[in-house]
């Protein structure tokens, strides 16, 4: 799984979500996660506003599970700044739904 999928799950958007929001189709969207083909250089700066503070790294490469608990900690943290949240107890209990899913993994 590539670090884009995980972002993409982390802040709930569909690859149609996605695609809408870099004037794409979905089937481009599919495409690199499939690592059927390369993001184009020009989508970087909308991921990078879309998924702020993640480094460029990380959106098509295969990541471990320490790499996905860091994005993950990052769009949290954002997430949180954005939503005024002081504490980690409000970041954590707005936000476990988004971190059970990769328990698993």
């Amino acid at each position: 799984m590539i670090g884009l999928e995980i972002m993409m799950a982390i802040k709930g958007l569909s690859g149609q979500d996605l695609a809408d929001r870099l004037e794409i189709s979905r089937q481009g969207v599919n495409a690199w996660l499939k690592k059927r083909k390369n993001i184009a250089r020009n989508k970087y700066k909308l991921l990078n506003e879309i998924f702020p503070g993640v480094p460029d790294i990380f959106f098509e490469k295969e990541i471990s599970l320490d790499e996905k608990i860091y994005i993950t900690l990052i769009l949290l943290e954002n997430e949180a700044r954005y939503n005024n949240q002081s504490s980690i107890k409000e970041i954590l209990s707005d936000s476990i739904t988004k971190i059970k899913p990769f328990t698993s993994l």
